[in-house]
């Protein structure tokens, strides 16, 4: 459902298989497409790794480094472009936006599958899997709702887990239900 993907991929590393795999399937899904090239850490000419990525045959690479902020504005720029422009006299989202918490391993994304009726979030038994918010929408009886699944809520010391249970206290906060799943 995405009107932009942006493809991060690391010059340290080259291309990789799993790379071009995920280039392949984006090319098929005929989606707008960017091509970030990170931790290119160093300023003046583009470094000659950079180039190895045109195979990938996604167009210009941008070269960035996220962690010096080098090459992020071009990138910000060009995503902003590439972005559809908003539809004058669009309404606000009336969508009733539920967002789904629970400990993990609780059931959440499993739940989240059903409702949507596809496999949208992944569920293994190892707790945890899901570290980010993923969202999505469906109608049922006429209602429009936006369906938030988080991570599961617990103290943690992994700093991904943690921002990623940060945002899920966010998703909860904003929502205007809260399905909790024991």
């Amino acid at each position: 459902t995405a009107d932009l993907v942006v493809l991060m991929t690391d010059v340290e590393t080259g291309v990789t298989a799993a790379d071009q795999d995920v280039a392949d399937m984006l090319l098929k899904a005929k989606k707008k497409i960017l091509l970030a090239v990170n931790k290119v850490d160093g300023t003046g000419d583009t470094p000659p790794d950079v180039y190895e990525f045109y195979n990938l045959g996604l167009g210009d690479p941008y070269p960035i480094s996220s962690v010096h902020g080098l090459g992020t504005g071009d990138l910000l720029d060009r995503i902003v472009e590439m972005l559809p422009p908003e539809q004058e006299g669009q309404e606000e989202d009336e969508a009733v936006r539920v967002a789904v918490i629970g400990k993990p391993n609780a059931g959440k994304s499993s739940l989240m599958n059903a409702l949507l009726k596809e496999d949208r979030a992944i569920v293994t038994d190892v707790a945890g899997t899901t570290r980010d918010t993923v969202e999505d929408s469906f109608e049922c009886d006429g209602v429009k709702i936006n369906l938030v699944d988080t991570a599961g809520i617990r103290e943690s010391d992994d700093i991904v887990e943690a921002k990623g249970i940060e945002r899920a206290k966010r998703a909860f906060e904003g929502a205007d239900v809260i399905l909790h799943v024991v």
